[in-house]
């Protein structure tokens, strides 16, 4: 099972996750910026484009797929 924290920058996500994971051992948290900078996308904001959204989700989901493979 994935299951996928969103929100905007600054929110408390990465501090959820990691307190998360702290308390369940049989959890794997990841973060979709770090993953998509691994493999080559665009994580700098202020040059996303329409064209680079695009691109980064498909290396995202390229990377999840990966992942659940392994």
């Amino acid at each position: 099972m994935i299951i996928g924290i969103f929100g905007l920058s600054g929110v408390g996500k990465t501090t959820l996750v990691k307190k998360y994971i702290s308390i369940n051992n049989d959890v794997v948290g990841f973060s979709a910026s770090a993953m998509i900078k691994n493999h080559g996308g665009v994580v700098n904001y202020d040059s996303l484009t329409e064209n680079t959204v695009q691109e980064n989700q498909k290396i995202l989901l390229n990377s999840i797929n990966n992942y659940e493979k392994t």
